[in-house]
C-alpha cells in the first residue's frame, strides 16, 4: 500500500487547502441599518479603488470592536485612543479630532502612475466643524492655506502645493492633486457621476451588510484601464476567462458579540469553481469528532479538474513543459498514478465526485499526536473499489472488516476505508474513529457551530479551525506559551459561496465567550 502519515492523505490536505485558498477571493451578504457612505456622493464614478471607515466610535460596531478587544487583553481601548492623540498627538480630543469624526472618512484612487509615482484621489471624510477642521490643518501642518475658487467652490492649496484642501457639503476634501480636487468639485456640482449613483458600486453595497467598521470597493479592470499597459494586461485578462479577477469587487470588516466578521461579494462567472461554490451543509462535519482542530470542505473536486483540463490544458501542458521534466499535465498524472500503483493519478482525483474534506485532531494536545483523515462521497463504488484495490496490491497489506466496511492498513499507522460511498483515507486511528462514528460530532459543537453562526451566508467551501486548540499544541513536549491574546482566541472561519448571483467570501476570527 502506498500510504504514510506523511503521505497521501496529508498530501491531500495540503492539495484540496491549497485548491480552497486559491480558489477565488472573491466576497458575500448580508442586510442591516448603519454606515452612510456620504463620502462616495463626492467620489468619482470612475474610482478604482474606494477605502471607507466608520468614524463614529459610539456606534454600536465601534462598540462591540472595544468590548472584543478588551476581551483580548487590553484595557480600555477608546480610552488609550483618546490618550494617543492627547499624549502623542499633542492634540485635544474634544477641541482638535472630534471634529473630523462626522461619521465616516475615505480615501479613493482612479489612477497611479508606476513611473512617475503620481497619484489621482483623495481623502474624504464627513466632519462635525468644517471651520475648526481647517484651522486645525493649518495649524498641525505648520502652513499657510491659500484661497483658490472653482465652479464657485472655494479650495486652498498650501505654501508647497503638494495638499488641496477644501470642506464641500459639509465633508473635507485632501486631495492629492489640483486636478484630483478639481474632480471632486465637478462631481459636487453634477458635471461627472458619483460613485454613489455608479450601478455596479450601488448593487455591490447594497449585496453587503451595512453595518461595519471598514469597506473597501475594487474596480481593476478600471485601474488597469488608468495604468500605463494596464489595458493590454485587462485584455489578456479577459480572453483567458479570467473575468472574476477583474469584475468590480467590494467587502466589509465589522464586529459582532463573539468575533470580528469579513464579508465581501463580487460579480463575474465562477466558472469551473460553480460547483464548488454552491450553498451547502457539510455532511462530513457531522461525521468528524467535535475535537477536530482543522476542518476543511468543499464539493465536485473531479468535475472542476476535469473541466480545468478542458479549458486550460494546452496552457498548462505549454507552462509545465517549459519548467519541468514532465512535457504535460498527463504525463506528470501517469508517472504520480504509477508511482501510487494506478494507471494515472486523474483515476484517484476522478473519484472526488461529491463533498470532499479533510480534518485533522491533537488527541492529547500536541503536534506529534496529529490524527487525520482525507473522506470524499464517490459516485461510482465499483470504480472506487477497482482503484483501491491497486492501492493496496502490496505484501504488507493488511485486510479485515469493520463494523462490517472493507478496511485496510499498511502496518503503519495508515488505513483506506469504503463504507457505502463514503471513501476514508487518513491515519489508521482516525479512520477508525470515524467508522465507529461514537461520540459528539464537530457539527454538534457548541464552538462550531457559534462560529459558523456568525457567517452572514450559507457555507459553501469552507475552512474551519479550533484556534483554542490549535494555538495550544504542544511541540517535543513543551507546552506553547501564549499571550493574553491568544489565550482568548476561539476558533477562524473562512468560507467561499455563490448566493444571489455573485461570488463571496466570508469568515470571522471568534473570541472565546465571557
Amino acid at each position: 500500500m502506498v500510504l504514510s502519515k506523511t503521505g497521501m492523505w496529508l498530501a491531500a490536505a495540503l492539495g484540496l487547502s491549497a485548491a480552497v485558498v486559491a480558489g477565488f477571493v472573491m466576497f458575500t451578504s448580508g442586510k442591516a441599518g448603519g454606515v452612510n457612505l456620504t463620502s462616495a456622493s463626492l467620489v468619482p464614478a470612475d474610482a478604482g479603488v474606494y477605502v471607507a471607515f466608520n468614524t463614529d466610535l459610539k456606534s454600536p460596531q465601534w462598540v462591540a470592536a472595544f468590548d472584543l478587544i478588551e476581551r483580548l487583553g487590553e484595557d480600555d481601548p477608546e480610552g488609550q485612543l483618546r490618550e494617543s492623540a492627547e499624549e502623542d498627538g499633542d492634540l485635544d480630543w474634544e477641541e482638535d479630532v472630534q471634529p473630523f469624526l462626522g461619521g465616516n472618512a475615505a480615501v479613493y484612487v482612479n489612477s497611479f502612475d508606476a513611473m512617475s509615482f503620481e497619484v489621482h484621489g483623495a481623502v474624504i471624510a464627513k466632519v462635525n466643524d468644517g471651520d475648526r477642521v481647517l484651522e486645525v490643518i493649518e495649524e498641525e501642518g505648520h502652513f499657510d492655506l491659500h484661497e483658490e475658487s472653482f465652479m464657485e467652490t472655494t479650495f486652498f492649496s498650501t505654501d508647497n502645493g503638494q495638499v488641496w484642501v477644501a470642506i464641500i457639503d459639509g465633508h473635507l476634501v485632501m486631495a492629492m492633486s489640483e486636478a484630483s480636487m478639481l474632480d471632486v468639485i465637478e462631481v459636487a456640482k453634477g458635471e461627472t457621476k458619483s460613485l454613489a449613483g455608479d450601478a455596479d458600486f450601488v448593487a455591490l453595497r447594497d449585496e453587503l451588510e451595512t453595518d461595519f467598521i471598514g469597506f473597501v470597493y475594487v474596480n481593476m479592470d478600471q485601474m488597469l484601464t488608468e495604468m500605463a499597459g494596464g489595458e493590454a494586461l485587462s485584455e489578456a485578462l479577459d480572453e483567458a476567462g479570467a473575468d472574476l479577477a477583474l469584475a468590480p469587487m467590494a467587502g466589509v470588516i465589522g464586529a459582532k458579540k463573539d468575533g470580528f466578521v469579513f464579508q465581501a461579494a463580487g460579480g463575474g462567472d465562477p466558472g469551473i469553481a460553480a460547483a464548488m461554490l454552491e450553498p451547502r451543509i457539510s455532511r462530513y462535519a457531522t461525521m468528524v469528532p467535535a475535537d477536530t482542530a482543522v476542518f476543511v470542505s468543499t464539493y465536485g473536486l473531479a468535475d472542476a479538474f476535469d473541466e480545468m483540463l478542458d479549458e486550460a490544458g494546452d496552457e498548462l501542458d505549454e507552462a509545465l513543459g517549459a519548467n519541468s521534466p514532465w512535457p504535460s499535465v498527463g504525463d506528470l498524472l501517469d508517472e504520480l498514478g504509477e508511482e501510487a500503483g494506478v494507471g494515472s493519478l486523474q483515476e484517484v482525483i476522478g473519484l472526488f465526485d461529491g463533498e470532499t474534506a479533510v480534518a485533522i485532531w491533537f488527541p492529547d494536545g500536541s503536534e506529534e499526536s496529529a490524527e487525520g483523515a482525507l473522506m470524499t462521497e464517490v459516485a461510482n463504488v465499483a470504480d472506487a473499489r477497482d482503484v483501491i484495490d491497486r492501492l493496496v496490491d502490496e505484501p504488507e497489506t493488511v485486510f479485515e472488516e469493520v463494523n462490517g466496511v472493507p478496511f485496510w492498513t499498511n502496518g503503519e499507522g495508515d488505513a483506506i476505508a469504503l463504507s457505502g460511498s463514503d471513501l476514508f483515507i487518513g491515519t489508521e486511528d482516525a479512520v477508525r474513529r470515524l467508522l465507529a462514528g461514537a461520540g459528539e460530532a464537530l457539527e454538534e459543537s457548541d464552538q462550531y457551530r457559534r462560529t459558523v453562526a456568525t457567517l452572514p451566508t450559507s457555507t459553501g467551501t469552507f475552512g474551519f479551525v479550533d484556534m483554542s486548540s490549535v494555538l495550544r499544541l504542544a511541540a517535543g513536549g513543551i507546552p506553547a506559551e501564549l499571550d493574553e491574546a491568544e489565550q482568548a482566541l476561539d476558533a477562524f472561519i473562512i468560507n467561499w459561496v455563490t448566493e444571489r448571483g455573485l461570488a463571496r467570501v466570508n469568515g470571522a476570527l471568534t473570541v472565546q465567550p465571557e
